[in-house]
């Protein structure tokens, strides 16, 4: 009986790291799980984030661009009027 008794010992010894080994398992897993969740908000944080960031950038690149553009027309409608202005004068006077 007592042989036996060691063997449900050493069976329930062995049962026992096994089961140690599964928690330890389980617990990397999920370190593991929770890293790479955490990194990835981080990640997409960051990227909407930067993506605001830009999207503000190019809404103030075009707002710049709008008024440049109009800026210039303006500028080309008055020198031309003011061509057009002379050109007729030079021709009326003539």
């Amino acid at each position: 009986m007592r042989h036996t008794d060691n063997n449900e010992r050493a069976l329930n010894g062995q049962e026992r790291i096994e089961n140690r080994s599964r928690l330890v398992v389980v617990e990397v897993v999920v370190v593991v799980v929770v890293v790479v969740v955490v990194v990835v908000v981080v990640v997409v944080v960051v990227v909407v984030t930067a993506a605001a960031a830009v999207a503000v950038v190019v809404k103030a690149v075009v707002v710049v661009v709008v008024v440049v553009v109009v800026v210039v027309v303006v500028v080309v409608v008055v020198v031309a009027e003011v061509v057009l202005v002379v050109v007729v004068a030079v021709v009326v006077v003539e």
